[in-house]
């Protein structure tokens, strides 16, 4: 991976975590101001890094994205359990997040499973 993927991934990162701490308290002094402009702009910004880390990808990468879906998780039910409430319905108690955790876990799988193939057909 190169190094401007890499930073860029990491800036993507960066960005959906504000954007995900953003959602679960909305009520913090610097979002109160800013309020879906911010929310906005974030989203932005994050699709233009992942964009730029994509386009100097060559191949998809099991483990980085296996930690990506990890921290994800962790981080919403880290904000759960700090007492933030998801204004988008990020949060354990709402359908939507359990839906999105089936798609991670069937997207995580079936890179395992085309990782797996790939290293049979090399042998």
């Amino acid at each position: 991976m190169s190094k401007t993927s890499t930073i860029s991934g990491i800036i993507a990162l960066l960005l959906l975590t504000i954007l995900i701490v953003l959602d679960f308290f909305p009520q913090w002094a610097f979002a109160e101001g800013m309020g879906d402009t911010m929310f906005w702009v974030l989203l932005i910004a994050m699709a233009i890094s992942i964009v730029i880390s994509g386009r100097h990808q060559k191949g998809h990468h099991f483990k980085e994205s296996l930690f990506i879906f990890i921290y994800l998780i962790g981080l919403i039910l880290l904000l759960t359990a700090l007492g933030g409430d998801s204004v988008r319905g990020f949060s354990p108690d709402q359908t939507g997040f359990w839906v999105i955790i089936f798609i991670g876990i069937i997207e995580v799988y079936a890179q395992w499973k085309r990782r797996s193939a790939g290293k049979h057909a090399e042998k």
